[in-house]
Protein backbone atom coordinates (compact mmCIF):
# COMPACT_ATOMS: atom_id res chain seq x y z
CA UNK A 1 0.00 0.00 0.00
CA UNK A 2 3.17 2.33 0.23
CA UNK A 3 4.15 2.07 -3.14
CA UNK A 4 0.64 2.51 -4.74
CA UNK A 5 1.24 5.99 -5.77
CA UNK A 6 4.78 5.31 -7.21
CA UNK A 7 4.45 5.24 -11.43
CA UNK A 8 6.76 2.04 -11.57
CA UNK A 9 5.97 0.10 -8.84
CA UNK A 10 2.38 0.87 -8.03
CA UNK A 11 0.91 -2.01 -10.58
CA UNK A 12 3.17 -4.44 -9.04
CA UNK A 13 1.77 -7.87 -8.25
CA UNK A 14 3.86 -10.19 -5.78
CA UNK A 15 2.68 -13.81 -7.56
CA UNK A 16 4.62 -16.14 -5.36
CA UNK A 17 7.44 -16.57 -3.23
CA UNK A 18 9.79 -19.31 -2.26
CA UNK A 19 11.59 -19.34 1.30
CA UNK A 20 15.41 -20.71 2.06
CA UNK A 21 17.29 -21.50 4.76
CA UNK A 22 14.36 -21.29 7.24
CA UNK A 23 13.24 -17.58 6.07
CA UNK A 24 17.01 -16.72 6.08
CA UNK A 25 15.98 -15.68 2.13
CA UNK A 26 13.25 -14.81 0.16
CA UNK A 27 12.71 -14.76 -2.96
CA UNK A 28 9.43 -12.64 -3.82
CA UNK A 29 8.14 -12.83 -7.53
CA UNK A 30 5.96 -10.10 -8.86
CA UNK A 31 4.34 -9.76 -12.20
CA UNK A 32 3.74 -5.95 -13.60
CA UNK A 33 1.91 -5.16 -17.01
CA UNK A 34 5.03 -2.34 -17.44
CA UNK A 35 7.30 -3.18 -20.93
CA UNK A 36 10.33 -1.74 -19.17
CA UNK A 37 11.16 -4.87 -16.54
CA UNK A 38 14.66 -3.37 -15.96
CA UNK A 39 13.78 -0.27 -14.75
CA UNK A 40 10.87 -1.39 -12.39
CA UNK A 41 13.43 -4.13 -11.34
CA UNK A 42 15.57 -1.65 -9.88
CA UNK A 43 12.95 0.52 -8.39
CA UNK A 44 11.64 -2.51 -6.42
CA UNK A 45 15.73 -2.88 -5.56
CA UNK A 46 15.91 0.24 -4.18
CA UNK A 47 12.74 -0.11 -2.01
CA UNK A 48 13.71 -3.42 -0.66
CA UNK A 49 15.61 -1.87 2.47
CA UNK A 50 11.77 -0.21 3.43
CA UNK A 51 10.31 -3.44 2.67
CA UNK A 52 12.36 -5.37 5.04
CA UNK A 53 12.43 -2.55 7.82
CA UNK A 54 8.14 -2.80 7.22
CA UNK A 55 8.05 -6.66 7.72
CA UNK A 56 10.47 -6.03 10.80
CA UNK A 57 7.56 -4.56 12.44
CA UNK A 58 4.77 -7.04 11.01
CA UNK A 59 7.01 -9.98 11.98
CA UNK A 60 6.93 -11.91 15.51
CA UNK A 61 10.46 -12.95 14.24
CA UNK A 62 14.18 -12.43 15.60
CA UNK A 63 15.63 -12.01 12.02
CA UNK A 64 13.84 -10.17 9.26
CA UNK A 65 14.65 -12.61 5.86
CA UNK A 66 16.56 -10.68 3.36
CA UNK A 67 14.63 -10.17 0.07
CA UNK A 68 14.67 -10.52 -3.63
CA UNK A 69 12.52 -9.46 -6.55
CA UNK A 70 12.17 -11.23 -9.55
CA UNK A 71 10.42 -10.82 -12.41
CA UNK A 72 7.87 -13.81 -13.29
CA UNK A 73 7.82 -14.93 -16.88
CA UNK A 74 5.15 -17.42 -16.68
CA UNK A 75 2.69 -15.27 -18.59
CA UNK A 76 5.60 -14.83 -21.57
CA UNK A 77 6.55 -18.52 -21.61
CA UNK A 78 3.15 -19.26 -21.67
CA UNK A 79 2.30 -17.36 -24.61
CA UNK A 80 5.19 -18.61 -26.85
CA UNK A 81 4.36 -22.26 -25.84
CA UNK A 82 0.62 -21.37 -27.00
CA UNK A 83 2.53 -20.20 -30.43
Amino acid sequence: DNYSDDPLIGGVSLVGAVAHGGLQFVRLFFYTRNENIDAVQKRLDDVTRSVRFELAARMNQKYVPDIKFAYDDTLERAARIDE
